[in-house]
């Protein structure tokens, strides 16, 4: 059974804050410890946005940065993935607008969060490259040390 809660609570008051969990908006959002607020969408996000979303028949929400906006559907991808999900519009119920990291408020409009949304979307097809890499490595590195240092039995 998928809980609906986020979205009643965003449909009825047109806000939600909750704790971030994982690593693919890192470094940015840090796991479980920046507190995000969620709004609402009302109308159509821009690109450098951050939208929720949940695909249909999924219990799991979604915290990514849209790096381009298309008629149907947008272009998304987490700060710290390599994957661009194409997601159609109409998963998107939420977007962040601010977070608490610690007991400092970063509002949407501060000079560091558009900054940092121009630079992460600009970078974005560099740093997708990097992160696959760095992937590769760390794959290529624990096959290397499984084969030099086997288990015991």
């Amino acid at each position: 059974m998928i809980d609906h809660g986020l979205e009643q609570e965003l449909l009825t008051h047109g806000e939600y804050m909750s704790t971030t969990v994982g690593r693919s908006m890192w470094p940015l959002l840090r796991n479980r410890r920046e507190s995000v607020v969620i709004r609402a969408v009302k109308g159509e996000l821009s690109r450098g946005d951050v939208a929720l979303y949940r695909p249909p028949q999924s219990d799991k929400y979604v915290l990514h940065r849209v790096i381009r906006v298309m008629e149907d559907h947008y272009l998304i991808v987490g700060d710290n993935c390599s994957v661009v999900e194409r997601i159609p519009k109409e998963w998107v119920i939420g977007y962040m607008d601010g977070f608490y990291r610690g007991e400092k408020w970063i509002p949407p409009e501060s000079r560091f969060l558009r900054a940092y949304a121009r630079v992460s979307v600009a970078i974005s097809p560099v740093r997708r490259r990097l992160v696959r890499f760095r992937e590769w490595f760390w794959s290529t590195g624990s096959k290397i040390k499984r084969r030099l240092f086997p288990k015991k039995s």
